[in-house]
């Protein structure tokens, strides 16, 4: 994570608010390390070959502000149940 992304994740968590920005963090994080897995897989990327974040992020929060409350809920349950 570069300085773009610590202050994008910054914006993301005042837009949002607590528990959903949890939910877009977790969403990239899950997503990025799938694609990097992949281009890394199929040879595509190296090691030392950088992964922009906020790609990544961006599409967490997008997902967060439509499905959010149902996502926090079912991982909730998830965790507590």
């Amino acid at each position: 994570m570069g300085a773009g992304d610590v202050k994008l994740s910054l914006l993301v968590g005042l837009m949002l608010g607590v528990p959903l920005v949890v939910v877009a963090v977790l969403l990239a994080f899950i997503t990025g390390g799938v694609a990097s897995v992949l281009l890394l897989a199929s040879r595509r990327k190296g090691l030392k070959s950088p992964i922009p974040f906020a790609t990544f992020l961006t599409g967490g929060t997008l997902v967060a502000m439509v499905w959010g409350n149902a996502l926090w809920e079912w991982y909730v349950r998830l965790l507590f149940a």
